[in-house]
Parts: C-alpha cells; sequence; structure tokens
C-alpha cells in the first residue's frame, strides 16, 4: 500500500455503522467516533455515521482516515494496552485532510493544478504552521482551501522522500510517544527531522526544501494536458516567432506583453517576437530558419501536452511552419486564415460548452454542494465584517466635514 501499511497486518477491528436515509433531516453531530477496549484487552475501533439531507461524503471519508490513523497510533500498544496511559490521541488535522486531499488529487489526474494555484497566489504556508493547525474545520473557506492544498503537497512530499512510505507510517505510529512526552520547547519541524534524515540540516533546511517541493509540484506532468485557457494562450505564445532571444518568462505573459509582441516591437530583453501571419516580414533575415525550427518545436510540445480539441490546429500549424522552413510560401496566406477560422469555431464551441456545464450545474444539481455552502458562509461573513478604516488625508477630511455639519 502506498502508505506502508500491508493488507494482512490490521490488529485491532474496526467497525463502521451507516444508518438513516439521505431524505432525513439531523440535528445533531451525523459522524461519531468511539474507541473501546474489550475485556479481552483489544482496543475496538468505531465509527458510526446518520444519514440525512447534508451528509457529504468527503466528511465522511476524512473521518474514516481519522480512525485508521487511530489504528496505526494505538499499534505500539497492542500486546501491553495498560502501557496506555492518557486519556485520548489526538490526529493532527494536517494528517487527515493532507491524506484525504493528497488522494484525491492523485486519482483526479491533474496533480500538479492544485499546487500551480498555491504558488501563483503567493500564501504558501510553512510546513511549521501546517503542523502546528488546529481546529481546521472551523477556518473560513479560503483559509481552509489553502491549509487542505498545503497539506496535501506535504503528504506528498513526505512520501517521496528516501523510503518515504515507511518513514511516513513511522511517525504516524510513534505520534502518540511524542503527546504524551513532549519534549520542551520541542521544535515543530523536529518531528519531521526525525523520521526523514534528508531534511536534516541548518535551521533553514526544511525551509528550503519545502520551497522546492511546491515549485516542483506546481510542474505539469507528461501525463497532464493544458486546460483550455492554458492552451489558448500557449497557442498564442507558440505562434510568435523570435529572434534574438529566448522566449518570454511565464511571468511577463499578459495583455501588454501580447500587444507589443503582435506589433514586433522590442522587448526587455532585446528580443523581437513576430507573429507567424507576418512571413513575409523576416523570411529575407539570416536567422529566420533558426527561428522557425524553434517555433516548429515548441508547436510540437504543444501539440502532445494542448487541449485534444486543439490538437489537429496545432498540428496543421506546425506544417505551415515546416514549409516556410523549406522555402515554400505558395498557399501559405490561405492556410493561416483557414486556420484563424477554425481556432475561432473551437474557441466558440468550448465557450458552449462551459455556458452549458455552467448552467447544467446550477439547474441540475439535487441538493446543494458543499463548495456552494462555503461560498455562501464565506460571503457571510465579508458581509458581516466591518470595512477597514480608511486613514488617508481625504478619508480624513471628507470625516471633518461630516462631523461639522452633523
Amino acid at each position: 500500500m502506498e502508505f506502508g501499511i500491508p493488507r494482512d497486518e490490521w490488529l485491532f477491528p474496526i467497525e463502521v455503522v451507516i444508518e438513516g436515509a439521505p431524505a432525513d433531516v439531523l440535528a445533531g453531530p451525523d459522524l461519531r467516533r468511539e474507541i473501546t477496549l474489550r475485556p479481552d484487552q483489544v482496543f475496538v475501533l468505531n465509527l458510526k455515521a446518520t444519514l440525512h439531507e447534508g451528509f457529504t461524503g468527503a466528511n465522511f471519508k476524512r473521518e474514516l482516515i481519522r480512525l485508521l490513523i487511530h489504528h496505526e497510533m494505538l499499534r505500539p500498544y497492542y500486546r501491553d494496552p495498560d502501557s496506555f496511559k492518557g486519556t485520548r490521541i489526538f490526529v493532527p488535522d494536517w494528517l487527515v485532510f493532507g491524506i484525504y486531499e493528497h488522494l484525491e488529487h492523485k486519482h483526479s489526474g491533474n496533480p500538479s493544478e492544485l499546487f500551480a494555484g498555491i504558488l501563483k497566489s503567493g500564501n504558501i504556508m510553512s510546513p511549521r504552521k501546517i503542523l502546528e493547525q488546529t481546529g481546521a474545520g472551523r477556518l473560513d473557506p479560503m483559509s481552509l482551501e489553502l491549509f487542505k492544498a498545503s497539506s496535501s503537497a506535504l503528504v506528498r512530499s513526505l512520501l517521496e522522500q528516501p523510503e518515504g512510505p515507511e518513514s511516513f507510517l513511522n511517525l504516524i505510529r510513534n505520534l502518540t510517544e511524542h503527546q504524551q512526552n513532549p519534549a520542551p520547547d520541542r521544535d515543530p519541524d523536529a518531528i519531521l527531522k526525525t523520521y526523514f534524515p534528508e531534511l536534516r540540516g541548518s535551521r533553514e533546511a526544511v525551509g528550503k526544501w519545502w520551497a522546492l517541493q511546491i515549485a516542483a509540484m506546481a510542474e505539469k506532468t507528461a501525463f497532464e494536458f493544458y486546460t483550455v485557457e492554458e492552451t489558448q494562450q500557449a497557442i498564442d505564445e507558440s505562434l510568435l516567432v523570435r529572434f534574438g532571444g529566448p522566449p518570454p518568462e511565464e511571468k511577463k505573459r499578459g495583455i501588454l506583453m501580447k500587444w507589443l509582441n503582435a506589433a514586433g516591437k522590442q522587448e526587455n530583453s532585446g528580443a523581437t517576437a513576430i507573429p507567424l501571419t507576418r512571413f513575409g516580414q523576416f523570411l529575407d533575415r539570416p536567422d529566420a530558419g533558426d527561428a522557425l525550427r524553434e517555433t516548429e518545436a515548441n508547436l510540437r510540445n504543444l501539440e502532445s501536452r494542448g487541449f485534444p480539441i486543439y490538437r489537429p490546429l496545432i498540428g496543421r500549424y506546425e506544417r505551415v511552419v515546416q514549409t516556410l522552413i523549406a522555402g515554400k510560401t505558395a498557399g501559405i496566406s490561405d492556410e493561416l486564415k483557414e486556420l484563424e477560422r477554425l481556432r475561432f469555431q473551437i474557441d466558440k464551441t468550448m465557450e458552449r460548452v462551459a455556458d452549458y456545464m455552467n448552467y447544467y450545474e446550477a439547474t441540475a444539481a439535487p441538493a446543494k454542494t458543499e463548495s456552494f455552502e462555503e461560498y455562501r458562509q464565506m460571503r457571510e461573513q465579508l458581509e458581516k465584517a466591518r470595512p477597514p478604516a480608511r486613514k488617508d488625508r481625504i478619508t480624513r477630511q471628507l470625516d471633518a466635514l461630516e462631523k461639522e455639519f452633523e
């Protein structure tokens, strides 16, 4: 198994009871966990779920994961239950949310999208903050999403360490000991260094490792393809034939940069970008062949990574470039106009598909989704919160005038 637990090594009985019906109305809690010790000195782990109209599968799965973690935390006390001196065992939120989100995103087929969003937002939680977070269920929706994504990234990063699954499992199995005998002024990062030797080193070692892990996970894998929007942007970039320098960095992409490129202006790096449709402006240049071969390579890479419906279109653009490399221009202008018309049709088709999916989600959903409920709660919080007081000079003058005329 991924987390290092062989299927035949479960020691304690785990009982899951599901009752009720999806249409029921429930006022109390719908999930209850209980750990008991049988007369024969064996722990029994119980999870009782009561179905109702607001029951969510995500919460149920997270509680089941919490129960499985309890199982591993109790494993050291299998032969001697009396050695467990505590009254309760505590499962850190980052483990529950991190394992659940890691499994969900791994099965979604698009694992990099989540981490790219974290990197783009700039709101990267440090490992220390993730480890110290408690009461995650009481976080506002935006903070909760950030915590879930960060916890997932931490779990994935630890599992990818040398002997990661075994070390991860040892960390879980020894959590109870750490909780019952906490070291004074213990560094939260120290528990990671204890079980993952690669993280040992300077005081900043974990932080540097974490930043590199987030950046690496934000990169798309060879098995992922771009979204529609990403493909459209990548086509725009790939159809610019560049002279005198490499393509602009990802962060430079934007409306202004595209406009400058389309106009054939010089970029800050001294490079010139000319649209492929203006091939007559650069074919006589001595470096035209090299620039076109670079454009061909970009289109070939995009053809394998772009959104599937755009791939035949990208392939035709690639053949146009190959024709220009061969020094032939007959029919190229007409072909480029046809490709522009075809691309416009595909763009409009994808817009209609997106509109239909939004309409279907809004009208055919049997009940309010968890995402909508989180959005509703966040909006209520924002409406109740007082706007921050402004202290600029104009505001102070207006406040003074308002008081004078009261």
